[in-house]
């Protein structure tokens, strides 16, 4: 099969799986199989702008390829739209990591601090800023106005791709070093006691695990699976608008994959490394088979 074969398939496959899981997410969390969490509501959130970006990016690439003409380059309304919901994606994904970051870091204060603060501001402000940022600024760039595209490109780019990767990776460094103290501490709290009490198991202990550590676990991936994702996109925009370096056709393919892949990856993460939606999944998958 030919290179281009290969990425018409990959992207159906993955936008399908993308639709799919995010999909039942939503579902998992508006029929309250799960608890109403302020995280929860903040996943539900993210889940649906990576649906609707699932929804609007591949397959209206493939029509405009096939089907029907459609202007797919920056001045066009697929760009305008696609972008809304990934950006959007972008920013509840700023949001549910500063709600797990300050779970792990500061679990003392995370529940006075979540009792006063209503989920629906905080994904009102994820959806604005990208509304405010990005979407409304896109009507009027590509106009003939060449110095606030270009102005609008260079903040497009830091605000939303630049300094969200930057922030995460300094973010995944203080979780994963926040994650190995917690567990030094329970280590040594657990040998402290089984030492005093004589206890013969470790089992006994299971409950002192540190409760957000498949959290935290879930935000790193999905961060780390960002950055990764918009390296290369960082990197196009560069060259466009620098005028210095070249972009082949195979790197724009293999960065729209990863777009796709980014999106299908994050209800995964979901399923495996959180405990009440893996519950969930695995109740509901039992009811549907029993």
């Amino acid at each position: 099969m030919s290179t281009i074969t290969w990425f018409w398939y990959l992207g159906w496959s993955f936008t399908i799986l993308a639709l799919i899981g995010n999909g039942l997410v939503i579902f998992l969390v508006f029929s309250k199989r799960i608890p109403r969490t302020t995280t929860n509501w903040l996943i539900a959130s993210l889940a649906v702008s990576d649906f609707c970006s699932a929804l609007t990016f591949f397959p209206l690439m493939f029509i405009a390829n096939f089907y029907y003409k459609i202007d797919v380059s920056h001045a066009g309304v697929w760009y305008k739209i696609c972008f809304t919901f990934m950006y959007c994606s972008t920013a509840n994904l700023c949001v549910l990591t500063a709600d797990r970051f300050i779970a792990v870091v500061k679990p003392l204060k995370y529940a006075s601090l979540m009792a006063k603060t209503s989920p629906s501001l905080l994904i009102c402000m994820a959806w604005l800023t990208s509304l405010i940022f990005f979407t409304l600024p896109s009507v009027f760039s590509y106009r003939g106005n060449e110095t606030f595209t270009a102005t609008f490109e260079i903040n497009r780019v830091i605000m939303f791709q630049v300094i969200p990767s930057i922030v995460f990776v300094f973010v995944t460094c203080i979780l994963i070093y926040t994650g190995k103290k917690l567990s030094r501490q329970t280590a040594a709290l657990e040998a402290q006691v089984r030492y005093n009490y004589a206890f013969p198991k470790i089992d006994v202990f299971k409950k002192m695990r540190h409760p957000e550590r498949r959290a935290a676990a879930m935000t790193i991936f999905i961060i780390t699976l960002f950055n990764v994702t918009y390296a290369g996109g960082n990197y196009v925009c560069y060259c466009l608008l620098s005028a210095r370096c070249a972009v082949p056709q195979t790197l724009y393919r293999a960065i729209h994959l990863m777009f796709i892949i980014n999106i299908a990856a994050n209800p995964l993460a979901y399923a495996f490394l959180k405990k009440d939606i893996r519950k969930a999944l695995l109740r509901l998958t039992i009811y549907n088979y029993s």
